[in-house]
């Protein structure tokens, strides 16, 4: 036995067993995704207000951007080689263009709202993106090159997402959205609807009847696939062109599909709850990919915030002893030169505001 331990070989092998273990076991943590694309072997996402790159089979992801503020809305180009994405590098939220293995972001555009990126042109020449720039009412859709020339706008009108097919030259677009609304089963004129059209002949019309949502467009073998809410839950849905033959791929009860992308061979990454599943058309099989993130998870470690930052209000005593301040959505009394501090509200999960003090000053109101 003795002989066996002292083995280089051995060693070295149950030292590597023991890392890997313990690597694994480290490596990182369940990730809540958002706003996923697929191309080819790797899947782009936002988690923690960061990009990262995932295989497509799942594992440890890559943090791809490390920036303080958000970055969001990755999109993978034609090709493959580069991702778009809004990004906060300078404060406002723009668009910008990186390698598709990582980099230096390089920024496109430069006007003072917000540019969300909606996907690029089929020959991936410019970055399609929406903004209000010109229409602080409504999203109109822009085309800019990548390298950061002055944007084109789109003749479309009020417009938040589009897609283009690459075969037939036909736009599909959806003219306002609901991506951010609270609500559930909406039936009325906000809906979103799908237009489509020859941009050379400016024919767009308004496609299928349904009075519910119907977003996302995506094409994909002659078809406009979307999500839509038909049967009380969101799914994955496709038509023809002309609004026709309306079919359901998916087939969820408990959660909502959320923020699909197509790649070119027909798969469509999306998320359900706080996880990341592709869709396949080729055979509608959906799979759940399972993602780790090794991160040191900032927002749910405990951390001692600097209390005078989130200061809402206070309120002298009449005595001018004592002080009620509220922060953090909690209620506080503090003396004004000795004694002690007291917590008027201990967490109970709704956040408290607008504190004042009974006449008296006895106790918080």
């Amino acid at each position: 036995m003795i002989r066996t331990l002292r083995n280089p070989r051995f060693i070295g092998a149950l030292s590597l067993l023991v890392s890997a273990s313990w690597c694994a076991g480290a490596a990182g943590a369940p990730a809540y995704i958002r706003t996923p694309d697929i191309s080819g072997n790797r899947i782009v996402f936002a988690a923690e207000g960061d990009l990262w790159l995932v295989a497509d089979l799942g594992g440890v992801a890559r943090r791809l951007t490390t920036h303080p503020g958000n970055e969001y809305f990755p999109r993978f180009s034609p090709d493959g080689k580069w991702i778009s994405f809004t990004g906060e590098y300078d404060g406002n939220p723009d668009v910008f263009v990186v390698p598709a293995e990582g980099g230096e972001p390089r920024r496109l555009t430069w006007s003072p709202g917000a540019d969300q990126v909606v996907g690029w042109t089929p020959d991936g020449a410019k970055v399609l993106f929406r903004s209000r720039a010109e229409n602080p009412q409504a999203w109109e859709l822009f085309a800019i090159r990548t390298d950061g020339s002055e944007p084109e706008k789109l003749p479309l009108g009020w417009a938040s997402r589009i897609d283009m097919d690459p075969k037939s030259g036909l736009w599909a677009f959806n003219r306002v959205t609901s991506e951010g609304r609270t609500w559930k089963r909406y039936r009325g004129g906000m809906a979103t609807d799908i237009w489509v059209g020859d941009p050379k002949k400016a024919d767009f019309r308004k496609v299928g009847d349904f009075a519910g949502p119907q977003e996302f467009p995506m094409w994909h073998a002659g078809r406009v696939y979307f999500l839509c809410d038909d049967g009380g839950t969101i799914n994955i849905w496709s038509m023809g062109p002309d609004g026709s033959n309306r079919k359901r791929h998916t087939d969820f009860k408990d959660w909502d599909a959320r923020w699909p992308a197509m790649s070119r061979d027909g798969r469509i990454a999306f998320t359900l709850g706080a996880d990341l599943e592709v869709f396949s058309a080729a055979d509608e099989s959906v799979r759940k990919v399972d993602v780790q993130i090794p991160s040191d998870r900032p927002l749910t470690r405990s951390r001692y915030p600097d209390a005078a930052q989130t200061l809402t209000a206070f309120n002298l005593a009449p005595k001018g002893d004592r002080l009620l301040v509220v922060t953090r959505g909690e209620i506080f009394t503090l003396p004004v030169k000795d004694g002690h501090s007291v917590r008027v509200t201990r967490g109970s999960s709704a956040g408290e505001r607008g504190a004042g003090l009974a006449p008296g000053g006895a106790r918080p109101v």
